[in-house]
């Protein structure tokens, strides 16, 4: 038997995880389950599992935070997440498994399967390292666009939003006012930008996820970004961001 501890913030996700978990992979046994991460990591030093499912993006303590806080770890980790495909591609990347919810089920017995593999403290210890590396390096990865004289570069964490002027596209940053043009369709920059984490909400709007403030759902919705700007969010793509915004 795999000795299990599940931790995610959210308590519908452990609900259907263990559920799941019960009817496919009759290998596991669930020692706890903890919506909070601190609960998590004491249970973890605790009870010494084979296995932990642990969310990425919890309050407080992230799961990569949770794991670097581990003295030499002896069980397997499978990392479950909502995260965009940006953070996805990372964790393919390194030798850590991971899950993208919604969790679907021949992913989940797989997953467990190679899980068994994983249980060797210094390579569990390296592929944590790898990952939160991986992670940053997305983040603050530069990408190039065509402008008016020639070609612009900027680090993908600075972009807050994109906004659609017909053969043009106005790329507003976080540390300047006013925005920069480049000579792209902004069809074109959704096609560069779609691996992180961004998401297009109107027609004319292209957003930075990591950025957004508020969501009103008022008439077909607002989106309030970190500059204060508001933004409409088209009817059509209302249930796509209200999707991401309800597995946070």
């Amino acid at each position: 038997m795999l000795k299990t501890i599940l931790i995610d913030d959210e308590m519908a996700c452990l609900d259907v995880l263990s559920s799941d978990l019960h009817s496919y992979c009759p290998e596991v046994q669930i020692l706890a389950i903890c919506n909070q991460p601190e609960k998590g990591l004491e249970a973890i030093q605790n009870l010494e599992p084979d296995l932990v499912f642990l969310d990425i993006e919890m309050p407080n303590i992230t799961g990569i935070d949770l794991m670097k806080r581990l003295k030499q770890p002896s069980f397997s980790v499978i990392f479950t997440t909502a995260y965009d495909k940006y953070a996805v591609q990372a964790f393919r990347l390194s030798a850590l498994d991971y899950l993208l919810k919604p969790i679907v089920k021949d992913e989940l017995m797989n997953a467990v399967q190679k899980a068994r593999h994983f249980l060797n403290k210094q390579h569990l210890s390296e592929r944590v390292e790898i990952l939160a590396k991986q992670i940053s390096e997305q983040q603050d990865q530069r990408i190039c666009f065509p402008s008016t004289y020639g070609y612009a570069f900027y680090t993908v964490s600075d972009i807050l939003y994109c906004c659609a002027g017909g053969n043009y596209t106005d790329i507003y940053l976080k540390a300047q006012k006013k925005p920069l043009t480049v000579t792209m369709q902004l069809k074109k920059v959704e096609e560069k930008l779609k691996t992180y984490q961004f998401q297009r909400i109107h027609q004319s709007h292209l957003v930075n996820l990591k950025y957004l403030v508020e969501f009103d759902r008022r008439d077909n919705g607002f989106v309030t970004m970190l500059d204060g700007k508001r933004l409409p969010v088209s009817r059509s793509r209302k249930e796509e961001l209200l999707g991401w915004i309800q597995r946070r």
